[in-house]
């Protein structure tokens, strides 16, 4: 009898310490990732996640008291799940495997030392919950030196995703009545509109690359999950002339970590994917659970990727509030620059910006588990008038934004442009070299129409109907300001087509809603 007793503690002991490495494996990425992002432990969908992952380490503890041959195997793929979770970048089939093995060997070479594992596993647990674990990019606040006052304040803000004014398709649109508003918006507040401005390309990072470096769009590198400038002549020459500049950004794109001669007095950076605004959002507990699920799967690119689960607009909305107070708190010798994913996909907001309380309905961009497919006669159908709707919540923010800068005293005489990279890209092929012949009129326009609209002091309110790129377009915005009337600025529009087969130039074919807006050229 007294042997007996003993084996069952011996296999008492054994599943409690399987259950602890397997809560650690599980449960510790899953407060790193909520406490690095500010959001609370004790939300009623983080604790429901929580018991979750628990019942799953209950679970392997179970089946490895039954089929002990399996413990080391189950717990070496759970060591390559907290490891690839905890990397910034995606790490390839061969790195993944070397963990696996180096796992695997060690958990089989402890099985006679089993019992040490446990409390290290309780620590490590611990210690996820209770030790700092950082949070975001920033820069620390310095005010701009005095001797920069003479300076007029610069505030530049690029909404992802934002079409032009005349690039709305007259289908959604057909009283005109959007082009119109977004035309108005700008004109209203004596910004001059460019409503037939144009991206030459098609991706962020290569749009900004270009616009911030005179042109040349393969000045970036960097992973799936983040991308940074290798250059930024934009910066610099900002910085030249004695400007200091402050950012916020996001955390997939990056302009902070740049080997330049720029003054960049603060750098802010949000992240796109954050379990932090769930807390606040207007959403039921079950949808709050089933996006931070899809947060914590797209942690690993191994893992299937839940249909729900993007909040990248509820980011870009929170973001957007940072802004109202920097733009408050703006000097004459101050450079500010916002880039934030409004109305980039997910389409969550209507257009008064109350959130849409059912994730399933928001409508995502590319990706094999999105339905209809994005490029698809149904999926444009499905996503444009939801798009139209955010594109109103976004300048619905921006207004505010502009409200503030206005109302901030020492921001008189300021210089502002409000701009977007590239199109809705809600066509129905996507522009490469490969799909060149396939192209449509309306492929073209969707994809690199986009907003841009300036203003600085002592310039008339105008609405210039002349099709010209954005990279073009930024430098004078913040130089003279004067945009020349010669042939080189009416150059036949082209756009950079570009995939693995390499870069080519395409001709732009016209897009214009002279229905909406009059058919005079200026």
């Amino acid at each position: 009898m007294v042997r007996e007793l003993g084996r069952s503690q011996l296999s008492f002991s054994s599943f409690g310490v399987t259950l602890l490495i397997s809560a650690a494996l599980l449960l510790s990425p899953t407060l790193i990732f909520l406490r690095f992002h500010g959001a609370s432990l004790f939300s009623a969908h983080a604790l429901i996640v929580a018991v979750a992952l628990f019942g799953i380490a209950v679970a392997v503890a179970f089946v490895s008291e039954r089929f002990a041959s399996v413990r080391a195997p189950v717990l070496a793929l759970l060591v390559c799940w907290f490891v690839e979770v905890q990397s910034e970048s995606t790490l390839a089939t061969g790195e993944l495997a070397a963990v696996l093995v180096v796992a695997l060997l060690g958990f089989r070479m402890l099985r006679s030392h089993w019992q040490v594992l446990g409390p290290v596993a309780l620590v490590f647990l611990v210690a996820s919950a209770v030790l700092p674990v950082g949070g975001g990019d920033s820069v620390p606040v310095e005010r701009a030196p005095s001797e920069y006052s003479a300076l007029p304040p610069v505030l530049h803000v690029v909404l992802d995703e934002q079409i032009g004014v005349e690039g709305i398709p007259r289908e959604f649109d057909p009283t005109g009545e959007a082009v119109r508003e977004l035309r108005d918006a700008y004109l209203s507040r004596g910004f001059r509109v460019f409503g037939r401005a144009y991206s030459r390309h098609y991706l962020s990072r290569d749009s900004f690359s270009a616009m911030f470096n005179r042109g040349v769009a393969t000045r970036y590198t960097g992973s799936s999950r983040r991308v940074h400038l290798l250059q930024n002549e934009f910066f610099s020459d900002l910085s030249k002339r004695g400007y200091a500049i402050r950012v916020l950004q996001t955390d997939y794109l990056d302009f902070c970590v740049v080997p330049g001669d720029f003054d960049l007095t603060e750098c802010r950076s949000v992240a796109l994917e954050t379990p932090a605004v769930l807390d606040e959002a207007a959403l039921s507990v079950p949808e709050r659970v089933r996006l931070l699920i899809g947060m914590m799967s797209r942690l690993s690119s191994r893992l299937p990727e839940f249909e729900v689960g993007r909040v990248s607009a509820l980011a870009a909305d929170a973001a957007l509030d940072t802004a109202l107070g920097l733009v408050s708190e703006l000097q004459p010798g101050e450079a500010l620059f916002v880039h934030v994913m409004l109305p980039h996909f997910p389409y969550a907001f209507d257009s008064s910006c109350r959130l849409r309380p059912d994730p399933s309905t928001w409508a995502y961009g590319e990706g094999a588990e999105v339905t209809p497919d994005h490029y698809s006669e149904a999926g444009r159908q499905l996503r444009y008038p939801l798009y139209l709707e955010q594109v109103r919540c976004a300048q619905r923010r921006v207004g505010k934004l502009l409200d503030a800068l206005d109302a901030n005293g020492t921001a008189r005489g300021a210089r502002v442009v409000v701009q977007g990279d590239h199109g809705s890209r809600i066509g129905t092929s996507r522009p490469s070299t490969r799909t060149a012949a396939e192209l449509t009129p309306r492929d073209f326009s969707d994809g690199y129409s986009t907003l841009f609209a300036m203003r600085r002091p002592g310039q008339s309110a105008v609405y210039d109907r002349r099709m010209l790129p954005i990279e073009a377009l930024l430098p004078v915005a913040f130089g003279s300001g004067v945009i020349p009337a010669s042939e080189a600025w009416l150059q036949p529009p082209y756009v950079v087509l570009a995939d693995r087969d390499g870069r080519a130039e395409h001709p732009l074919p016209e897009f214009e809603r002279s229905d909406a807006v009059g058919a005079a050229l200026d």
